[in-house]
């Protein structure tokens, strides 16, 4: 089933690791640390080792603290394991707190998640999001010094809009009305035919009257009736 309208970025699974990272490092936050280390990129049996040993102890509250509870700890290999883990992530932890230039901050945060997993890049999915942040590096500079801990919330919504359009082998096309006419098909099927829903009924405006719209240089009500019960009679034809 093809969807014209794209996919989210931000829905993908990429999206949502490179996220938790810059929030892991970026926040201190052991929550998000411990989403980002049981995404598939990264998950393990020592995963699972970790959870149990440390994670599952009370009062850990920050990255700092978990760091001490693993210094601590007599398990060797959770601390190797942890150790090789912590190496990049502390590259963007070292930001934490500062003020950055938001080109150092994503420069430092794609070179964290190369250096975390070699399994990103591949895919639509993944190679959407390299191309967003190819996009995101060459503007970046423009963004000057900001919070760091505001830079999660900000790759947040820069990811937002962003949508990419998956190689699907179909001939089933999902589409609005209007977007329909533009192609040509050999059967439609509409979803929704009910009586006032498709096509629309007129809705009465309790602010304006047609007369208050045209003073006000505004589209008549009656446009987009006619736009609909156009685009209805295209895909009846």
């Amino acid at each position: 089933l093809q969807n014209m309208h794209g996919k989210s970025l931000l829905a993908t699974k990429v999206a949502e690791f490179s996220l938790l990272l810059a929030e892991a490092a970026l926040l201190g936050d052991v929550k998000k640390f411990t989403a980002l280390i049981k995404t598939p990129f990264l998950f393990s049996d020592m995963v699972c080792q970790f959870d149990l040993k440390i994670l599952r102890r009370p009062a850990i509250d920050d990255i700092e603290q978990l760091l001490e509870v693993v210094d601590a700890s007599e398990d060797q290999a959770i601390k190797e394991w942890l150790g090789n883990l912590w190496k990049p992530l502390s590259t963007l932890y070292d930001f934490r707190n500062k003020k950055a230039q938001f080109a150092d901050l994503v420069n430092v945060h794609v070179g964290v998640m190369n250096a975390l997993s070699d399994d990103l890049w591949g895919g639509e999915d993944g190679f959407a999001m390299s191309e967003f942040f190819r996009e995101v590096i060459d503007s970046a500079n423009n963004l000057g010094i900001i919070e760091s801990e505001y830079y999660p919330d900000l790759m947040r919504q820069l990811l937002a809009p962003a949508k990419f359009f998956p190689k699907v082998v179909s001939n089933i096309v999902a589409i609005n009305p209007r977007d329909a006419s533009l192609l040509d098909y050999d059967r439609v099927i509409i979803a929704d035919c009910n009586e006032d829903s498709f096509p629309r009924a007129r809705s009465i405006d309790p602010w304006m009257n047609d007369k208050m719209r045209v003073e006000l240089g505004l589209s008549s009500a009656n446009e987009a009736i006619g736009a609909s019960h156009y685009s209805f009679l295209l895909l009846l034809s």
